[in-house]
């Protein structure tokens, strides 16, 4: 559910409903100015319940949107180059959904991803926030504080230092949904975050690990939110080198050049060094002994 302000008649209720599996481009809404739209999506055989539910006030809607909804689709970076005969050229690279609008179109956002509102207000607070053990592990009181009951879910994003390779402005890294809250109820939410999730992949080796995920030296921010645009900073702590996350393989890896986004100056993307023959030879399975008709 979206709604442009923070205050909901139940009796003067103006909305839309968008029956979708997808997203569509809902640049329409700018002529029609409803005060909330239920996005559907595909609900199943009960989706009248559902809805009833919902636009009756008898439940609260807790859902976030799994994608951003720009203000048209050609602000999205794969209209481009969507539907080419001959090849479909990523060029968005790692800058893929909210990704890319968090980093460089911010003023593109209609409804950012991981929004959602709901009947009630929350308050989210920090109960405690602390990188320890190559971990960050943060603790976050959720208060219901409006007066109806609902559930809110509490994101939590890590944004990381550009240096040789690119990063997206941030990237959401765990998130959790309360249960659901009376009035004046609260829940502690616990979260224990692997540096897997916020690491980068070198594909070239321009970080001095190729093929390797990795995190690059500099100053790490952990930050809090209920989407992935209104997010505030609760931690933050540095690593003095960088370091190997997990050492990988090149597989499937393009023969040609590619033009890709990037918002670091020192990455591009090179050709093939390795032969396959010799690779898939070198990691045969073991073979398993012949034992003859023995009934199995």
């Amino acid at each position: 559910l979206f709604r442009s302000n923070l205050s909901i008649s139940l009796l003067n209720f103006e909305f839309k409903a968008i029956n979708s599996g997808n997203i569509i481009d809902l640049s329409f809404l700018k002529d029609f100015h409803p005060k909330s739209i239920l996005y559907v999506w595909f609900p199943g055989s009960l989706a009248g319940n559902a809805i009833g539910a919902i636009l009756s006030g008898s439940d609260s809607p807790s859902g976030k949107m799994p994608v951003t909804v720009a203000t048209s689709y050609n602000d999205y970076i794969t209209s481009k180059n969507f539907g080419n005969k001959e090849k479909t050229h990523y060029y968005e690279d790692i800058f893929v959904g909210y990704r890319y609008f968090l980093t460089f179109a911010k003023d593109k956002i209609l409804y950012p991803f991981g929004y959602g509102c709901s009947y009630t207000n929350f308050s989210i607070k920090v109960k405690d926030a602390k990188y320890i053990n190559n971990k960050i592990l943060i603790s976050v009181i959720c208060k219901n504080i409006g007066i109806r009951c609902g559930k809110d879910v509490i994101q939590i994003y890590v944004s990381s230092p550009v240096n040789k390779l690119s990063k997206a402005s941030k990237v959401l890294v765990a998130f959790k949904k309360t249960k659901l809250l009376k009035p004046l109820d609260e829940e502690i939410l616990e979260f224990s975050i692997d540096e897997y999730l916020y690491s980068s992949y070198d594909d070239t080796g321009i970080t001095g690990y190729k093929s390797s995920y990795v995190l690059e030296n500099g100053s790490y921010q952990v930050l809090l939110g209920e989407d992935s645009l209104n997010t505030i900073e609760v931690l933050k702590f540095s690593i003095d080198k960088t370091k190997v996350i997990k050492k990988c393989n090149e597989i499937c890896k393009p023969n040609e050049k590619l033009n890709v986004l990037s918002n670091s100056q020192y990455e591009k993307l090179n050709d093939n060094d390795y032969d396959l023959r010799k690779r898939i030879l070198d990691n045969l399975p073991k073979e398993i002994p012949y034992t003859g008709d023995l009934g199995i």
